[in-house]
């Protein structure tokens, strides 16, 4: 960006320049009309308009180029701290908790699906599906997977 500033300032110097000595002063301006003023008056204004320019350029480009502030056009992606109950047979209620699970669509038991279900930011709850086997929870969320940090035990039914 440093680099252009020069060259910007002397764009804007030299348009003004052309607009003031050609367009408005004198109706027959030409080539032969450059004077030392002229090119005094563009050496002058190219340092001017650099910094002016440069600061205006630098805070229409950090408002248009700037990063979005997390959280706010993008999902989260999911994390799973605990379950309860530690296990059960198929059939049990599961609560899952954790963080950015609002949008969860299942959940994984070995590699039996299961839907999600009572689905808050915090919570989801799934019912242990039959052929489930032990392993730890997975919920799936558009924003990607989280596994829980411990294992659903699954129990022969009773």
């Amino acid at each position: 960006m440093y680099l252009l500033l020069p060259f910007v300032g002397a764009l804007f110097g030299l348009i003004v320049y052309l607009v003031v000595r050609g367009g408005l002063t004198s109706p027959s301006g030409g080539a032969a009309d450059i004077n030392p003023y002229g090119i005094t008056a563009i050496a002058a204004l190219v340092g001017q308009f650099s910094r002016e320019t440069a600061e205006k350029f630098h805070s229409v480009f950090a408002t248009l180029l700037a990063p979005a502030p997390q959280g706010r056009d993008h999902v989260l992606a999911p994390t799973v701290t605990g379950i309860e109950p530690a296990g059960g047979p198929p059939g049990t209620r599961v609560t899952i908790t954790g963080t950015g699970l609002a949008s969860a669509t299942d959940v994984l038991f070995g590699t039996v699906r299961s839907p999600a279900a009572d689905v808050t930011d915090t919570l989801v709850r799934a019912i242990v599906p039959e052929g489930a086997t032990s392993a730890p929870p997975v919920v799936r969320t558009p924003a990607g997977a989280a596994a829980s940090p411990e294992a659903f035990v699954v129990e022969p039914p009773t």
